[in-house]
């Protein structure tokens, strides 16, 4: 799956469908704007200066947030895949990971560079059924895990695409004290889910020291290779 991912490359058809909506919340925006400008200025005993420039500068900066917040958006997206794929960890790839070491620890070779399947270990010197098994069931729960990954990565494009539709009303809360914190809120929000593939990959690569750590200890590895499930190797698993 390629690391660098645009908005709307998932969904290109909603990406188009929901601009004209954008639009829509972009003049909504405006209004809460004018809004909030008259609000203040009715509230005030005296206009200076320094107000004047400060709400000047604070309206314009919105302002430009609002215009640049998809592109902004996307460019955050792109950094945070592409310093994921410099850290070299791939979440899908995991189960791969420890079948090559799992395939290591059955011939004493680390691996000959061939396929290596179920009867290979079952039939392997130092292999066995237990041994088979584990590669079975980890070879499952990698399918398993890069389809939850994938649906995850669905789901994180589809929220981004909701939120960059909104994002002009809520870049305009801030100009209410009410609405504030809710603007921060979903700023901070976006924020996380900006970062859900560098934590997928960090998630990853502890995930590749711990079987490293297994395969050095051996907790999932008994005697003439059959699996025993004691607490270590339950633990293990879960």
């Amino acid at each position: 799956m390629s690391n660098s991912i645009h908005l709307g490359d998932f969904f290109p058809r909603l990406f188009e469908s929901v601009s004209d909506i954008h639009h829509a919340f972009i003049l909504l925006s405006s209004v809460v704007l004018l809004a909030s400008l008259v609000f203040k200025f009715m509230n005030l005993e005296a206009v200076t200066p320094s107000f004047l420039i400060r709400l000047l500068l604070w309206t314009g900066l919105t302002v430009l947030a609002i215009v640049f917040f998809p592109d902004a958006v996307d460019g955050a997206q792109l950094f945070f895949h592409g310093l994921s794929n410099e850290l070299g960890a791939d979440p899908s790839k995991t189960n791969e990971e420890f079948l090559s070491l799992l395939v290591a620890s059955g011939d004493g070779s680390g691996g000959n560079g061939g396929d290596v399947g179920f009867w290979d270990i079952l039939w392997m010197d130092e292999g066995g059924l237990g041994m088979a098994l584990t590669y079975a069931l980890l070879s499952l729960i990698g399918y398993i895990a890069s389809a939850v990954l994938f649906i995850f990565r669905l789901v994180q494009q589809i929220i981004l695409i909701f939120a960059i539709v909104v994002s002009p009303l809520m870049l305009a809360f801030f100009h209410f004290e009410i609405t504030r914190g809710a603007a921060s809120k979903f700023v901070l929000s976006l924020l996380g889910l900006l970062f859900w593939p560098l934590g997928w990959n960090l998630a990853s690569i502890g995930t590749q020291e711990l079987l490293a750590m297994a395969f050095d200890e051996q907790i999932y590895q008994q005697a003439n290779g059959n699996i025993i499930l004691t607490g270590s190797v339950f633990f293990f698993f879960m």
